[in-house]
């Protein structure tokens, strides 16, 4: 029967070609590129947050209030982290990923505009909530970017090359902040933000590609709408990846178009259902709570204790900025690294240009393997920290002299 004979050599045909479909058509030097544009807006979320701590003071005497409320300027900037990412997470997977990353910027740029001109405790309150809104969906946002473009086994290393910008926030903002209060007023932290929102507004629009796979599947379709593709493809007939084509209704693995459907913010909170991952990120929360109680207190009590500037405060800071550029560095590494052994032991040849099946492989341990050390590391460290500063037994007056002769022969303070 030749008709069957070529119907079974047609689906064996294309079985193989569903089978040799790449993950990604992306080249290894677009896949760098696309890296570092999204790991320039994944900087402002921490660099916002940790730049406004060095301004707590000054604040707090330009606008006559008191500490409390400047505090509930740091939680209401909190809660807003908090619910940005459920928003603007699922709105990303629905409309795409560059559309958002245009209106995330635009609020944040305006929202930055607006706390450089205020003068009212109101106007500072609702603004940091529209300042955070902007940009604290930038790194789950930027995640979904990377997922669209890389497999499991290669999500680790693109993610810590990323990550560098993020990293680099805390330990940037305390200097700049410090610095910026120091040599002019706090109202050109806000400037200083509103400049820099511009700019990565303006390298989105020109050159940030649309990655949503349900938009251009793996990078071969070439969206229809104009406002999806970069700015400057419009303008030179440049494109990103070079190996789009134009194909209507269809993606490149053959899977039709999904229809878009109304962003739903509950569905990010229907993980927490699931026991393990409530406690995962129960881990994360309790860390990030620390990580925040800690940050948002010690410019006061460097103040307090010790009777510092606003720049030295930002130095202090440094230590902190320190830590986390060291921890964020290796880290990816060390994910991948755990990654392959895991794999490896149950068998699995890794491919990082195409989907393998993971089902075998134990990825709780081979992302959290080393989470039990950090974690007594951290309580260690922390208790030390809260003993130190409970019975100030470093705030003597032979410490704090010996501390200011270290000062005075810095110069970067002198």
């Amino acid at each position: 029967m030749p008709g069957k004979e070529e119907e079974d050599s047609h689906q064996a045909t294309s079985h193989h070609d569903a089978e040799v479909v790449p993950y990604s058509v992306l080249s290894a030097s677009e896949r760098q590129l696309l890296t570092l544009i999204v790991g320039l807006p994944m900087l402002f979320s921490p660099l916002s947050a940790n730049i406004y701590f060095t301004a707590l003071g000054a604040l707090q005497t330009e606008l006559r209030t008191s500490a409390q409320n400047i505090n509930l300027t740091i939680t209401a900037y909190l809660v807003f982290q908090a619910v940005a990412p459920a928003l603007l997470g699922d709105l990303a997977d629905t409309v795409g990923r560059r559309p958002v990353f245009l209106f995330m910027f635009a609020v944040y740029t305006a929202a930055n505009v607006g706390l450089a001109l205020q003068s009212d405790f109101a106007a500072l309150l609702l603004l940091r909530m529209l300042q955070s809104l902007g940009c604290s969906a930038t790194v789950p946002v930027s995640y979904g970017v990377v997922a669209d473009v890389a497999t499991a086994s290669g999500r680790g290393g693109m993610l810590g090359f990323a990550m560098i910008a993020t990293n680099l926030g805390p330990a940037l903002a305390p200097i700049i902040g410090g610095g910026l209060i120091a040599g002019l007023d706090w109202r050109w932290v806000f400037w200083f933000l509103t400049i820099h929102g511009v700019i990565v507004l303006l390298v989105t629009l020109l050159f940030l590609p649309e990655t949503a796979r349900h938009v251009v599947g793996n990078g071969q379709v070439l969206p229809r709408q104009l406002w999806r593709r970069p700015l400057v493809s419009a303008i030179t007939g440049w494109k990103m990846p070079k190996a789009a084509v134009k194909v209507r209704g269809v993606h490149a693995s053959g899977e039709a178009a999904s229809k878009t459907r109304f962003p739903n913010p509950l569905r990010s909170v229907r993980i927490l259902l699931d026991p393990e991952a409530a406690m995962m990120a129960s881990m994360s929360a309790i860390f990030y709570t620390i990580y925040y109680c800690i940050q948002s207190s010690m410019s006061v009590i460097l103040s307090e204790l010790y009777g510092f500037e606003e720049l030295i405060v930002g130095l202090c800071y440094l230590s902190i900025g320190c830590g986390v550029v060291a921890g964020g560095g290796s880290k990816g590494k060390l994910i991948d690294w755990n990654f392959r052994r895991a794999a490896r032991s149950a068998g699995v040849n890794q491919d990082h240009k195409r989907v393998v099946d993971l089902s075998g492989v134990p990825i709780e341990r081979a992302r959290m393997r080393f989470m039990f050390i950090y974690a007594l590391a951290c309580s260690g460290i922390l208790a030390g920290y809260g003993w130190s500063v409970a019975y100030e037994t470093v705030s003597s007056p032979k410490c704090k002299a010996r501390f200011n002769c270290i000062l005075q022969q810095n110069p970067f303070t002198s």
